[in-house]
């Protein structure tokens, strides 16, 4: 049989999405690169076992659950104390209006 390791489990498939949702976020593509031809060539020969996602999955689901992850996080962090709350907003290259926030705890969590 397959070796354990080789495995790909639903766990891991939520990892992967997750780490993608977070490069494309950090790099700031848009999210049509993970159909790119050279990234999904790139994807089939190091990840062979994960599911490829579109930038539909992408948009509509995977980054939003990582936004509620962080949100929530951030609730977590700053339940019961005084904090800071920043934000900006731009208007992205897509002409859609981004707004972010920034939140500092006493303990400059």
């Amino acid at each position: 049989g397959t070796p354990s390791w080789l495995q790909w489990t639903p766990a891991l498939q939520e990892w992967f999405e997750t780490h993608m949702a977070n490069i494309t976020a950090s790099c700031g593509f848009s999210f049509n690169w993970v159909e790119n031809h050279a990234v999904c060539s790139f994807m089939n020969e190091f990840f062979p076992f994960a599911n490829s996602i579109s930038s539909y999955q992408l948009s509509n689901r995977i980054v939003p659950h990582e936004v509620e992850r962080f949100q929530q996080a951030a609730k977590n962090c700053c339940c019961g104390s005084d904090v800071t709350l920043q934000t900006d907003g731009w208007t992205g290259l897509n002409f859609h209006y981004l707004v972010a926030f920034m939140i500092t705890t006493a303990n400059r969590e």
